[in-house]
């Protein structure tokens, strides 16, 4: 068993060092779910490509903003977002608030030298945050069904009936 634990252990240990380095921008939850006019955190990684291209790992580029481009693909509204102080890992946070579905591409610049992001391109396909946003409904499926928190009768029932159950149970001797 300790065996299997240390070859696990030492597996995901080496596991970053196997990890390919890449630059651009990563959101916290799921952008494609999410609706137009909420809120969005997210990443933005900048590495600096090794000076031989035969071999060494990218470095990471501290200290710096990068400044994130959002462009709407079909209406070319354009949005620039100054992500905060890139980390020791090159990660710098920022947020943005969407206005429409897109589609919307990312490209990433630092002190005026544009990175490649690997062409990221999404689309957000949730519906409006703003309700005043969202299309008019024909009324049908709003709300109905069981609320999740009843659920917690019957769980707490049977964990009580379990506990009673153990405290019943006549002990063996010796053991």
């Amino acid at each position: 068993m300790t065996r299997i634990t240390l070859t696990l252990l030492a597996l995901l240990l080496a596991l970053p060092v196997a990890a390919h380095a890449k630059a651009g921008v990563e959101f916290d939850s799921a952008i494609e779910t999410s609706k137009p006019g909420a809120r969005q955190a997210f990443s933005a990684m900048v590495m600096n490509e090794p000076a031989d291209p035969t071999g060494g790992e990218p470095e990471p580029i501290t200290g710096v903003r990068p400044l994130v481009t959002f462009t709407n693909e079909s209406t070319g509204k354009v949005m620039r977002v100054r992500a905060s102080r890139t980390n020791r890992d090159g990660i710098g946070r920022g947020s943005v608030t969407f206005p429409d579905h897109g589609p919307w591409t990312a490209s990433l610049t630092v002190a005026g030298k544009p990175f490649e992001t690997g062409g990221q391109s999404f689309e957000i396909s949730g519906p409006p945050a703003d309700p005043a946003l969202a299309p008019p409904s024909d009324g049908e499926g709003g709300g109905g069904g069981l609320p999740a928190w009843l659920l917690s009768f019957p769980a707490a029932g049977l964990v009580a009936l379990g506990i009673w159950r153990l405290r019943r149970r006549p002990r063996e001797l010796g053991a």
